[in-house]
């Protein structure tokens, strides 16, 4: 007992010292545009590298809908770069997800992930900011010439931001739509549309 009153303080100091997301956010350096703009260029995991600024890479997972949409509708790998910035329980929801959707079991589809109701046709990015005290991207877009608006939520994890979930918004029904709880229960998403596309 007497060996283990020494480490006392310094376990305290050390739980004291956990570090808060508005400190980690801090370390974070300033978006500025010699990070960006989102481009297929600037937007692959060896240029982002392991901490990208969270404005940039929240653009970047839109990137690849800059040039087909319905090729990516099809493909993941708008997803996989999300995946690989997610915080561990998102990216292990994302991976089951993924299987579904191969397995033909209703999961997610890019398209899906990515986007709420709304059809994509000449869609552009036009401006992407960064809320550290509340971990919160807010990406704005221009759809066929009308704006709208993505939000992805933000985490530390690891000393390190993180994708924790992105949210859209059903603009039919105006049913907001979390991505964590879509691909954890699919069912009960589809099931939430279903009922609303017949009212």
């Amino acid at each position: 007992m007497r060996l283990l009153a020494p480490l006392f303080p310094l376990c305290l100091f050390a739980v004291l010292t956990l570090p808060r997301p508005s400190e980690a956010a801090q370390a974070v350096a300033p978006f500025t545009t010699g990070e960006g703009p989102a481009t297929v260029e600037t937007c692959t995991p060896k240029a982002l590298g392991a901490h990208p600024h969270p404005a940039l890479l929240a653009a970047c997972l839109y990137v690849p809908f800059l040039g087909n949409p319905e090729v990516w509708e099809t493909q993941d790998k708008a997803n996989r770069l999300l995946s690989r910035y997610a915080t561990f329980t998102f990216f292990d929801l994302l991976e089951k997800n993924y299987k579904w959707a191969q397995q033909g079991r209703g999961g997610i589809s890019t398209f899906g992930i990515f986007f709420s109701d709304e059809g994509v046709g000449d869609f552009e990015i036009t401006g992407s900011t960064f809320d550290p005290e509340s971990g919160l991207v807010i990406l704005s877009t221009l759809n066929d010439h009308k704006p709208y608006s993505y939000r992805i939520l933000f985490v530390v994890e690891n000393g390190l931001w993180r994708v924790d979930d992105i949210h859209l918004f059903h603009h039919g029904c105006k049913i907001p739509k979390y991505i964590k709880e879509m691909v954890a229960k699919p069912g009960l998403w589809f099931r939430q549309l279903s009922h609303c596309g017949k009212r």
